[in-house]
């Protein structure tokens, strides 16, 4: 079913929808190398409630990514506080971070600002 037809029998006025296109622990480069790396959709529907039809889409990113741990070039090699749990999670932490992201307003820096320290 469209996602429009799904999210009023959610009950909700607005529906998170993320689709997870793809998810892995392993670097591409090496096997024995660890790195997580997600890219997902993410949709926005909103609802006027008993309004057949009001459902319709107000947002949509179809292109978040996210990989843990940062900095790690290729990957990181098994040992110390890098495990498979400890990727996973991290992982998923990281995309509901960049999706989190986009619900809340970024002040802008003012570059005309002067530092006066």
């Amino acid at each position: 079913m469209p996602l429009v037809d799904v999210a009023p029998r959610l009950g909700a006025t607005r529906v998170l929808y993320v689709e997870l296109r793809n998810f892995s622990t392993r670097s591409n480069v090496a096997i024995d190398l660890f790195r997580g790396s997600a890219l997902s959709n993410l949709r926005v529907v909103e609802v006027t409630p008993h309004l057949p039809g009001s459902a319709k889409v107000v947002y949509t990113d179809d292109d978040i990514r996210a990989t843990f741990p940062t900095g790690a070039g290729e990957g990181a090699p098994l040992g110390g506080d890098v495990n498979p749990d400890a990727i996973y999670l991290g992982t998923v932490q990281s995309l509901a971070l960049e999706i989190a992201e986009h619900f809340y307003e970024h002040p802008q820096k003012d570059d005309t600002a002067v530092n006066e320290n």
